[in-house]
């Protein structure tokens, strides 16, 4: 395993040019991407190549010294709990992608449709909390100036990015604004990373949380971003529109996916991913890693022939969003282990 992910890592440069290539073709006007001027932001929206420009950005202790000088936890940043919701952003901008290019080809539109709008008042919610703070988040209005630059650039896209989708979702000037979302919806993931990166340089620090718990949740997490970007390139093919979805994106996403499900199964201590810290985690992987070795074929199957029936593309919709749901209960999970670490 270990030499398929270093393999995996030293791909990813070139891997990384391909995609953007591919992105740069579908591209009309980019969002406004205030503060994403990050060295680590050039890295392709991938998660091994992620793990490489987290551990170039951050430079605290090594994990394994860290974990050698855990003391009593002074203050509680909810640092964990924010890592999860943010990469939860990611996550919402596939999800109502992927819903809504389903609905638009009449794809069960009504169930679809209601999916997208469901996401994006979560979405919204996540973004206020992370600056204005909420009673689930525990924790009040964001006081670093270096975080809330980065809050305020995801605010930018976001207020972009819901003016068009929000119209969308009630039926108006559909055409216009699906263009608009088959061509911008990565941009959220683009600005949540930036955010996310500088989450981490402010306040991945023990004793709150270990480099390592926060690799790991971080992975973990963008496991959902992943999941809901291969179920919109799926649905692309199945309508035949490639700014929506593409053999390249999704034979790419299949990867990343498989090797980030074994390294948090397994364990990767080059890239800092712990093993399993808990029977639960354990059993919840297992139950993800279940669902996802009989879904697999269907969406390499796919990657294959380059094309898929638009029924066949709501079917595994369906069976992703369950892995989705799995893997929203394994954040919670890791957050919570990440109190008893050390």
């Amino acid at each position: 395993m270990k030499n398929a992910l270093n393999v995996m890592l030293n791909r990813e440069k070139s891997n990384a040019a391909d995609e953007r290539a591919a992105a740069d073709l579908v591209r009309v006007k980019s969002m406004t991407r205030l503060n994403l001027k990050s060295k680590a932001l050039a890295v392709a929206f991938s998660v091994p190549a992620y793990m490489v420009a987290a551990c170039l950005v951050l430079q605290p202790a090594p994990v394994q010294a860290q974990e050698k000088t855990v003391a009593a936890r002074v203050k509680d940043e909810k640092t964990a709990e924010r890592i999860d919701m943010v990469s939860g952003i990611r996550a919402m901008g596939q999800r109502i992608g992927a819903s809504l290019c389903l609905a638009h080809a009449g794809i069960d539109a009504s169930a679809n449709t209601q999916i997208a709008a469901d996401s994006m008042a979560e979405l919204a919610g996540i973004i206020d909390a992370m600056e204005n703070g909420s009673a689930e988040l525990g924790r009040g209005k964001e006081e670093d100036r270096r975080v809330m630059g980065s809050i305020n650039g995801m605010k930018s896209n976001w207020a972009l990015f819901s003016a068009r989708i929000e119209p969308l979702i009630a039926g108006e000037d559909v055409e216009a604004n699906y263009d608009f979302l088959k061509r911008q919806n990565l941009n959220m993931s683009y600005a949540s990373r930036d955010l996310l990166v500088r989450l981490m340089q402010v306040y991945v620090q023990p004793p709150e949380i270990l480099q390592s718990y926060a690799f790991t949740l971080d992975i973990a997490a963008r496991q959902r971003a992943i999941a809901q970007q291969m179920a919109k390139e799926v649905c692309g093919l199945a309508t035949n529109d490639p700014v929506m979805g593409n053999v390249l994106r999704l034979k790419n996403a299949t990867r990343l996916f498989d090797l980030s499900l074994t390294a948090l199964s397994d364990g990767f201590d080059a890239a800092g991913v712990i093993k399993p810290p808990s029977p639960e985690i354990a059993a919840k992987i297992s139950a993800i890693k279940g669902e996802w070795d009989a879904l697999e074929p269907s969406i390499k199957g796919a990657t294959a022939m380059g094309a898929i029936d638009a029924a066949a593309a709501g079917e595994i919709f369906v069976k992703l969003d369950s892995i989705y749901a799995h893997l929203k209960d394994l954040g919670a999970l890791y957050v919570q282990a990440s109190k008893f670490q050390g």
